[in-house]
């Protein structure tokens, strides 16, 4: 037994659609993220000295390189608030727009952050996703089917009715016996 074999016999309503895409939305979301670069300084006089460098001419990987930093070290691409820590998320996530953040400190020291693109949070549609729904919900309702149906032909089963009886009195569509000979 499949769930499959009861497919058609599920109808899906659109309200049903409705219903579960409301209680999955978060499955629909891609989370707002952020794409930054940032140096750390341990203090605060290095950190103020670079900024107004960056305040003077913008360019953020140049003046890193001169303090050693390769670009992949201070580049942050797609980065979502759950992945950083309360009190930089707090600063990164907040800032409107694009553009150098003023030096902030945290446990870590003092961070100097180029916030570069705002990515923002997007939420499918029940369109986009309406097939989806709808394919999980016959496959969840097919199923719920099968095992009520499987402990009714048990019940029949215990019952002592034979093979032939179960089938008729289950009223599943298809369901045959195969016989096989040694």
């Amino acid at each position: 037994f499949k769930p499959d074999i009861f497919y058609k016999e599920i109808l899906i309503t659109d309200k049903q659609i409705s219903n579960s895409y409301d209680e999955r939305i978060s499955e629909f979301k891609t989370p707002e993220t952020r794409n930054y670069f940032q140096v750390i300084f341990k203090k605060k006089e290095k950190a103020a000295n670079f900024y107004k460098k960056l305040r003077n001419n913008n360019d953020f990987i140049n003046q890193a390189k001169l303090l050693n930093f390769n670009e992949t070290d201070i580049k942050f691409d797609n980065v979502s608030s759950d992945e950083l820590t309360k009190d930089i998320k707090d600063i990164i996530f907040k800032t409107p727009k694009t553009g150098l953040i003023q030096p902030f400190k945290t446990n870590f020291g003092f961070h100097i952050v180029q916030l570069n693109k705002i990515n923002k949070e997007k939420v499918k549609v029940i369109n986009e996703v309406s097939d989806i729904i709808k394919k999980d919900l016959t496959h969840n309702l097919a199923t719920e089917k099968l095992y009520e149906k499987i402990e009714f032909i048990n019940d029949l089963a215990f019952s002592g009715n034979n093979l032939n009886e179960i089938i008729k009195l289950s009223k599943i569509k298809n369901l045959k016996i195969n016989k096989i000979y040694n």
